[in-house]
């Protein structure tokens, strides 16, 4: 008894039309060959997009590259602060007093 005759109650795969029989090595070329031309149409403008979109992000990084390359502003850092020395000696000593007070002896 053939199991398509049976009214599908077989589940033999082996019998099963969906099932693909044979090498599946070139699996991508066999279906190419068997689209219609809007099939194939709409391949090459996706193969196109990809193409233009493969170009268009190696162009925006070589223009990275090229604009690393270049100074910032934000790069540029500040140098250190101009410092002028001040001698503060004279506003930290008392002025007109004599170096050593005076001194004297007191015997108990």
């Amino acid at each position: 008894m053939n199991p398509e005759e049976d009214g599908g109650a077989g589940l033999n795969i082996m019998y099963d039309k969906r099932v693909f029989r044979g090498n599946t090595y070139n699996l991508t070329l066999m279906k190419q060959n068997n689209l219609t031309p809007m099939q194939k149409e709409d391949l090459r403008i996706k193969a196109e997009r990809e193409k233009k979109k493969v170009e268009m992000i190696k162009s925006q990084l070589i223009e990275f590259k090229k604009s690393k390359n270049k100074i910032s502003p934000y790069d540029l850092r500040p140098g250190p602060p101009a410092r002028i020395e001040v001698d503060l000696t004279y506003f930290l000593t008392e002025q007109n007093k004599p170096a050593r007070p005076e001194e004297s002896e007191v015997k108990c």
